[in-house]
């Protein structure tokens, strides 16, 4: 596998792993076509060497640059193309022989710098570039190193490491019981005999602390006598980050196979991953029975909206590639047969590589059971209350004749006792007593039969031309006494462009009337103003009537409900004053009934304001009656 495995990797990754190595190249610099060319040069000789074993072609291109480059650079440039080998080298196969060769080029480099010139001082820097620990040893232990070997063993400089064996830097024993001297001198023994050796290996830093590491030995000729280039790679940080990732992995399979919901993992293919939790909620036998299945097999043929079932997970597959994720509902199948509504979510990531789909999957059954149950139960309520209004529509001649009788009978009674005088006085105070009653209960009957109307949609307008001059002379003279009940002042402020409008005449005497008297029954010695002018909103021409006051006011909380059925304001104002709780209510669903609507303003212990706006124009039609969403 090997060799030919690493050159396809490089040709399959070429411009990536070009662009890594001539950008480490730069050290400061601008990055420039001859740092690419050279990287270009270097990957392609690397491909030569472990196709056909050229290394001489290899030395040449790394050498080739000298005259052009600080050694530290090319040194940059050969430990980002190493590092980019050795990590896909556990997977490709053939680790020793790719370090072998950086290892020799590394040697080359140095004999090739000999003497105590320019170019020495250069191979130098290289040596002492590099980010492994790299040491030159004999029999007699070891000769040179470069700083990054002082750094890694934690050693004041390089006097204090020549001559060391190095057995010297490695705890007694190594992980596996054996004795590091006896083992670090077979390894030895090896490298000279074969040319090089590859091994894990425990060392000793000059503090006392015990480390992992990576070591490759490689045999050279040096000064007639065979001698070894040990480069180490600290394994600490990698140790550490095996760890942690093996801690993460625990935990992410913990969460995986703990979740109550299905979590499947899914690429082009199909699933290649479950946890058990899916082979529960499917009713699959095992994980092998699972794998390779497109999501569409796990649906029935068409969702409940009449389209294909594996059309539409392709589209929302596709879409959770593009976007990263996408939330859906949807009708699965079990292998059973049986169907469960579900939610679905599926997420995008990278896994080794490649881009694939997490796909999370609800089991929302009894979600869905009481939706659906609170549904009807929502449809009954409705359903109940328009029988409600319509009974009470339909009652209005019922409710309204016995009542009329009765203020009738009062009030024929009450002439009759103001003609005889042994009467007046005995029966006039009672007779008055049933005449108030009885009005007062027709009016909250009306009340209740309007706002039952416009519930069963029994209430029409008839549109007709209004003068709204007229109208107002007409409401200010209905109203007139009850403004001087509690002492108050009512004024009017028409403008003089206010004319005609086509609108239901009595609707809107109405609506006048219900803001004028509840503004005279919360005032008391105060200054009542209905203001009336044109104002046009959304496009509309309408007119605005405005009802202002200085009495009681409403509090900020109490201001959401005033147009709520059967809703008073402050509570022991009401018990004093009595009253329903429809008025406003009634108010408001005439208004928007006519294509209007109406707001307020208020301030608690300043006074309210109370502004209808209706449009110049009604257009009677049966979309004129609104249902109670809108109301």
């Amino acid at each position: 596998m090997a060799a030919s495995s690493i050159v396809s990797w490089i040709w399959a990754h070429f411009d990536r792993v070009v662009d890594a190595v001539a950008r480490s190249l730069v050290d400061g610099r601008v990055l420039t076509a001859l740092d690419r060319a050279w990287s270009e040069g270097l990957w392609k000789s690397l491909c030569a060497t472990l196709d056909r074993g050229d290394e001489a072609a290899l030395m040449c291109h790394v050498l080739s640059v000298y005259d052009r480059r600080l050694p530290r650079q090319i040194e940059a440039g050969l430990s980002v193309a190493q590092e980019l080998l050795m990590a896909e080298c556990a997977e490709l196969g053939d680790a020793r022989r790719v370090a072998s060769i950086f290892a020799r080029l590394r040697r080359g480099m140095i004999a090739a710098g000999g003497g105590e010139g320019d170019d020495a001082r250069k191979f130098r820097a290289v040596f002492d570039a590099s980010n492994d620990a790299v040491m030159l040893l004999t029999d007699d232990g070891f000769f040179d190193c470069n700083l990054r070997t002082l750094e890694l063993f934690k050693i004041e400089d390089r006097a204090r490491f020549i001559g060391r064996h190095p057995a010297d830097y490695s705890p007694a024993l190594q992980a596996d019981g054996s004795d590091s001297k006896v083992g670090a001198q077979r390894w030895i023994d090896v490298a000279i005999a074969r040319g090089g050796a590859e091994f894990d290996w425990l060392h000793l830093r000059a503090d006392g602390e015990v480390f992992p590491a990576h070591v490759m030995l490689s045999a050279f000729d040096y000064g007639g006598r065979r001698a070894l280039q040990a480069t180490i790679r600290d394994l600490s940080e990698r140790e550490r980050s095996s760890r942690v990732i093996r801690e993460r992995e625990g935990q992410f399979q913990a969460i995986f196979e703990a979740s109550n919901d299905s979590i499947m993992l899914l690429d082009h293919d199909g699933f290649f991953e479950c946890n058990t939790r899916t082979l529960e909620m499917f009713r699959v036998g095992s994980v092998a029975e699972f794998i390779g299945r497109h999501p569409a097999d796990l649906s029935p043929p068409t969702q409940p909206d009449g389209r294909d079932s594996r059309m539409i997970a392709t589209a929302h597959i596709d879409a959770a590639y593009a976007d990263g994720s996408v939330r859906f509902e949807w009708v699965h199948r079990r292998a059973d047969g049986d169907t469960f509504p579900a939610e679905v979510l599926l997420s995008a990531f990278e896994l080794r590589g490649e881009r694939v789909l997490q796909a999370t999957v609800r089991d929302i059954t009894d979600r869905k059971l009481v939706e659906a149950a609170l549904k009807r139960s929502k449809e009954d309520a409705e359903a109940a209350n328009r029988v409600k209004s319509l009974f009470l529509a339909n009652m209005s001649h019922e409710l309204r004749t016995p009542l009329n009788a009765i203020i009738g009978y009062a009030e024929l009674l009450t002439d009759e006792a103001l003609e005889s005088l042994g009467a007046r006085d005995r029966f006039i105070p009672d007779l008055n007593r049933i005449t108030s009653a009885s009005r007062h209960l027709l009016i909250l009957i009306n009340d209740i039969l309007d706002l039952s109307k416009i519930e069963a949609d029994k209430m029409r307008l008839l549109a007709s031309t209004v003068d709204v001059p007229s109208l107002i002379d007409e409401v200010v003279g209905t109203i007139g006494p009850m403004v001087g009940i509690n002492s108050n002042r009512l004024r009017v402020r028409l403008d003089p462009t206010v004319g005609l409008m086509t609108t239901d005449k009595t609707r809107l005497r109405q609506l006048l009337f219900n803001l004028l008297s509840n503004a005279c029954k919360f005032t008391e010695n105060g200054e009542i103003t209905l203001a009336v002018e044109p104002q046009s909103w959304e496009g509309i021409d309408g007119i605005g009537f405005e009802v202002s006051d200085t009495g009681l006011g409403v509090a900020p909380e109490q201001l959401g409900g005033l147009f709520e059925s059967y809703v008073q304001g402050e509570a022991s104002v009401h018990a004093t004053l009595g009253g329903t709780g429809l008025g406003l209510a009634i108010s408001r669903r005439i208004a928007r009934l006519m294509g209007g609507d109406i707001t307020v303003r208020s301030t608690l212990g300043v006074g309210s304001t109370f502004t209808v706006l209706l449009p110049l124009t009604l257009e009677v039609t049966d979309e004129r009656v609104v249902d109670d969403a809108e109301l």
